[in-house]
């Protein structure tokens, strides 16, 4: 079930949308108003919780729990090679949010 969220990654215990910041949409889901900005494929959702995920019913910490994440969204839920990750990797070293 793909839940949508203000921050581009999917709502789960232990992953303080605080922490995240919702950046472009640059995935060829962006033209489709109920796909954009939502963790279609669950890899940034996963990936955010790696890095700043802070569960403390389980106990789980990520690998750096005060950071503070830029959430770039590039895939889509059909994975593909595109240029999208090296716009992303543009606009994350040009921009500060």
């Amino acid at each position: 079930m793909l839940r949508k969220t203000w921050f581009g990654v999917a709502p789960v215990a232990g992953l303080p949308a605080a922490q995240v910041v919702n950046g472009p949409d640059l995935s060829f889901e962006s033209q489709s108003a109920d796909l954009r900005y939502l963790d279609t494929y669950g890899h940034g959702t996963h990936m955010a919780g790696i890095i700043v995920g802070n569960d403390t019913a389980t106990g789980t910490v990520g690998l750096a729990p005060k950071a503070k994440l830029t959430s770039v969204k590039v895939g889509t839920a059909a994975p593909a090679a595109s240029r999208t990750p090296a716009a992303a990797a543009t606009w994350c070293a040009t921009t500060s949010p």
